[in-house]
């Protein structure tokens, strides 16, 4: 920082030859000093150590007894919002890296446990070292510290980035014009206590364990809204082993039953429409047309269901198709045709590869690569490719003159030894009994997928040792960590 400031301090008397001393100075005051106040060198990063203590000392004293939380993934979108750089663009994931970085502190001892159990899965150093951030995420636990804490790491994490540049748009500020004021803002949340865990609460419970290293998998307890577990629903719905390839026909199940299901659902919470114990209204409009100008409404013995039913108009031809439309598939098949879709050039080897043909990169030369590596990429993407590399070696070169090792240093650490660490189970992995109401099961109803099969909860974690983590070591632009 400091060698930064005196580059500003050089390009500044580059730009002034004359110096201040032929400032004309203001009315009522001759001094050269004023002029020089008037004028001043830029620095980085106004904000004084003054008013990091003043922010601290704004904190909520008794933050700890408050039990309403924010969602961090939330939060962040909302501190997200003073950068004014493409969000897709590799300064703003370093950015949101660093800004997880201040929330979240790994707790002492979990770099070397999670280590071990790669050593222990016969991960040699190199492949550690390539291990990407998301490994570490969900496998490594982690704690929110005090808001005095979090408020630091944020502080610092904001005046790094403050004065940079965009190096997509040179000339252009990383950080929009009211950032200040959504810093205040999202800082304000903090010092309520919002996203600090409560103190001496262990936030972690075991799912399962490996047979092969002995490492124990842990499920953080921070929530988040309801509607997120749409995702972990859909993914668990769904074999690992058939993404991607699984083709039109687990597509449609996903849209036809997975999907429309969960819409449905959703329009009954919201007493939009009536709950009839399915998702297949198509048969309440079919009872609809069976009992119109026979039991119309108004009538005692009209079925329960068309009460208060209102139909869809089936008689008018629907413009799209839900789902697939296997008419137009198989068309398509007769023809010839063969669904490939071109690479985003996104995965280390397929980026490596295509990278050793540069003059074919630069060029845009995508029937050229592909008659190389094999790789369907087109144009615009090999481009692409190109322009990002650039950048984000201009981005590079703009961190480290910065100082980025530096606020690594200060950013990244364990809290300290102050959150729990000791291994809890689920509260309960009794099955639910048989008079349990219908619905979401209460807390102490948790059922662990391994007691299905009558395991114990030491082999839950087994049959997952694909454990070898991604190799791009990138960022994760939602990075709420914990679990």
């Amino acid at each position: 920082l400091d060698e930064l400031n005196l580059r500003l301090a050089w390009r500044f008397r580059h730009d002034h030859p004359s110096g201040l001393a032929d400032q004309a100075p203001r009315a009522g005051n001759s001094s050269a000093a004023d002029a020089a106040e008037e004028m001043a060198e830029p620095r980085v990063g106004a904000y004084s150590e003054e008013f990091l203590e003043k922010l601290i000392d704004e904190i909520v004293a008794d933050w700890a007894e408050g039990r309403v939380k924010y969602d961090i993934r939330h939060w962040m979108a909302n501190w997200a919002a003073m950068v004014s750089a493409d969000k897709s663009s590799y300064l703003f994931r370093v950015f949101m890296s660093y800004t997880s970085d201040a929330i979240y502190k790994m707790l002492p001892g979990e770099a070397d446990r999670v280590r071990s159990h790669m050593a222990g899965l016969r991960m040699d150093a190199a492949h550690i070292g390539r291990v990407g951030r998301r490994y570490w995420r969900r496998r490594a636990r982690y704690a929110c510290p005090d808001p005095a804490t979090i408020v630091r790491g944020l502080y610092d994490v904001f005046l790094f980035f403050r004065e940079m540049e965009d190096p997509e748009r040179p000339g252009h500020r990383f950080f929009t014009s009211d950032a200040d004021h959504i810093f205040l803002k999202e800082i304000a949340y903090v010092q309520q206590g919002y996203l600090s865990d409560p103190p001496g609460l262990n936030m972690y419970v075991r799912v399962g364990m490996s047979m092969r290293t002995g490492f124990i998998y842990f499920r953080s307890l921070r929530s988040t809204c309801a509607l997120e577990a749409y995702h972990l629903h859909l993914r668990a719905a769904q074999h690992p082993c058939a993404r991607g390839g699984s083709g039109p026909r687990l597509e449609m199940v996903r849209s036809n039953l997975f999907d429309f299901a969960w819409n449905i659902r959703a329009a009954v919470d919201a007493n939009q429409m009536t709950d009839h114990g399915h998702f297949c209204p198509w048969l309440v409009d079919a009872l609809d047309q069976v009992c119109k100008g026979w039991l119309d409404e108004g009538n005692d013995a009209r079925p329960a269901a068309l009460r208060g039913h209102r139909r869809t108009d089936t008689t008018i031809a629907p413009i799209t198709v839900r789902g697939i439309d296997w008419e137009h598939l198989q068309r398509l098949k007769s023809l010839g045709a063969r669904a490939m879709e071109p690479s985003v050039l996104r995965t280390e080897e397929e980026v490596q590869k295509v990278l050793a043909y540069p003059l074919l990169v630069v060029r845009g030369d995508a029937a050229g690569i592909a008659r190389a590596t094999g790789i369907v990429t087109t144009t615009k993407r090999l481009q692409q490719l190109a322009r990002r590399i650039a950048v984000e070696t201009r981005a590079r070169q703009l961190l480290s003159l910065h100082g980025e090792r530096a606020l690594q240093a200060r950013v990244r650490g364990t809290d300290g030894g102050r959150a729990p660490r000791q291994v809890a189970d689920p509260p309960s992995l009794r099955p639910a009994p048989p008079d349990a109401p219908n619905g979401p099961l209460p807390l102490d109803h948790v059922r662990l997928l391994a007691e299905e099969r009558g395991a114990t909860i030491e082999e839950a974690g087994e049959g997952e040792e694909v454990d070898e983590g991604d190799s791009n070591g990138g960022f994760d632009v939602q990075d709420e960590g914990g679990g």
